[in-house]
């Protein structure tokens, strides 16, 4: 019983981080299609620096939250 439990556990942190790499990398595109209609003058240059560092904070977040969720979880 206990092995059939602890295979639900690995394949429901599997779905988490899948779904989380997902979900990152659909946001990554939307960011890089904003990017890419945004004209480039000096003054939307540190707005466009601005709104990339947000995505790299929300990426890495992203990715350390399932490991950080499993560690707390056993």
């Amino acid at each position: 019983m206990d092995d059939e439990y602890e295979v639900n556990d690995e394949r429901e942190a599997e779905t988490l981080i899948s779904m989380t790499t997902s979900l990152t990398t659909i946001l990554v595109y939307i960011f890089k299609l904003f990017l890419s209609s945004q004209q480039f003058s000096s003054r939307s240059g540190l707005r466009v620096r601005l709104d990339l560092g947000c995505v790299w904070i929300t990426v890495i977040i992203s990715h350390l939250f399932p490991t950080y969720f499993l560690l707390i979880s056993y």
